[in-house]
């Protein structure tokens, strides 16, 4: 019936969202903008996934981020790195969006 719920795609942005709630510092300031299309990728023998989120959030500041995060994705799609040490919006060359 609801054939696209399993996608790779919704399956990708879903396990992207549970870990920003999960690792977030501020989780409830957390407001996802977009995703790129998922891409497939081989690393080694298996597959892997990665997708590119746009989000902003509050950081430790109480500045608000205008995230944009490359996630690397398990074959069961688990995040297994970023491109960021962080995920929380410290980084001095990010985005303040509004003070």
């Amino acid at each position: 019936m609801n054939a696209c719920t399993n996608s790779p795609q919704i399956k990708a942005e879903s396990a992207v969202k549970a870990y920003l709630k999960d690792h977030l510092n501020n989780p409830d300031s957390y407001c996802p903008l977009s995703f790129s299309r998922i891409t497939a990728v081989k690393k080694g023998g298996s597959v892997c996934y990665r997708i590119t989120h746009v989000y902003t959030l509050l950081n430790s500041d109480q500045d608000w981020m205008k995230m944009t995060v490359h996630f690397m994705l398990h074959e069961d799609y688990t995040v297994q790195d970023k491109d960021f040490l962080t995920i929380n919006g410290d980084y001095e060359l990010l985005e303040i969006i509004k003070q």
